[in-house]
């Protein structure tokens, strides 16, 4: 997972772009409302469940519903 943000200033929304892949195909999502635990500080290779996201325009759309969960095991795996 390779995230960027447009910068957020005071009282304002950050804007964050995830590219999300599966290790053949690719896609973007775009964070439309705070997800808990994703951030700039995410590291690549974090294991993400996506369920029931909406599709606009071929773009992820990231928190408006419930669209994350923990993958199981993705703690166990990611850490040092």
């Amino acid at each position: 997972m390779a995230l960027s943000s447009a910068p957020a200033s005071a009282g304002r929304q950050r804007l964050l772009l995830a590219t999300l892949t599966d290790g053949k195909r690719e896609c973007h999502a775009l964070e439309a409302a705070p997800v808990k635990g994703l951030s700039l500080d995410t590291p690549p290779g974090t294991k993400l469940h996506v369920t029931r996201a909406p599709v606009l325009h071929g773009v992820l759309l990231l928190g408006r519903r419930p669209a994350l969960v923990p993958a199981r095991g993705a703690a166990r795996r990611t850490r040092g």
